[in-house]
């Protein structure tokens, strides 16, 4: 192999390496920005508010769960991991209340892809993680409103497979206390059983340390 052989292979694996570790920084900082604290002047990070959107059995509100504890997610049925693995831990995490506990709480899944997810398929989405949660859909520019109020932010990676794109999105895990006033905001990695904490504070507040 001549020397200029040599430094042409070394060039070459030089750049890749250089165009692996700059998708990875981007892929991080796109990540990154969706999922820190909003910290504009004059804007409450996650603030909240009333909606209405769609599920399988008609439109609901959030104003209809008024004296229960809501947890409130955003993602989409064809999310690949994350949002799969929040579902199985807020059904687990349900699961750990009992019954009088359960029955005070509500869990409204909203979709960030409209297209596919159709009310009829997010409710037998959801019903596979607990029968506790209620998928919401409807118009895009309706669930992007509703995500702007909790300062949400979502995008569609377009590629070369057709419908075959995925989401990215904020993922966060809205704890809504008896008023619909947001009172915690979770990772999507936190434990069923620190969800359940953070419920049973709110489902209990008097006895709450």
């Amino acid at each position: 192999m001549t020397d200029s052989t040599r430094k042409s292979l070394r060039l070459i694996v030089f750049s890749s390496m250089a165009l692996i570790l700059l998708v990875v920084a981007v892929t991080a900082g796109v990540w990154s920005l969706l999922n820190a604290p909003d910290e504009r002047p004059g804007r409450a990070p996650g603030s909240g508010g009333e909606f209405t959107l769609m599920s399988a059995s008609g439109p609901v509100s959030l104003h209809d769960f008024r004296g229960k504890v809501v947890l409130l997610f955003f993602g989409y049925t064809h999310c690949p991991d994350i949002c799969p693995a929040t579902l199985q831990h807020v059904g687990q995490a349900l699961d750990l209340l009992n019954p009088a506990e359960r029955e005070r709480v509500r869990t409204l899944f909203v979709t960030v892809d409209p297209e596919r997810d159709t009310p009829a398929h997010l409710a037998e989405y959801v019903r596979f993680f607990h029968d506790g949660i209620i998928g919401l859909g409807g118009p895009l520019a309706d669930i992007r409103q509703v995500a702007r109020q909790y300062g949400v932010e979502f995008f569609h990676e377009n590629n070369d497979s057709g419908g075959d794109y995925q989401v990215v999105h904020t993922s966060y895990l809205f704890l809504l206390d008896a008023s619909g006033s947001v009172v915690d905001r979770m990772s999507h990695r936190t434990s069923p059983q620190d969800i359940a904490t953070a419920l049973k504070r709110w489902l209990n507040p008097a006895t709450s340390s």
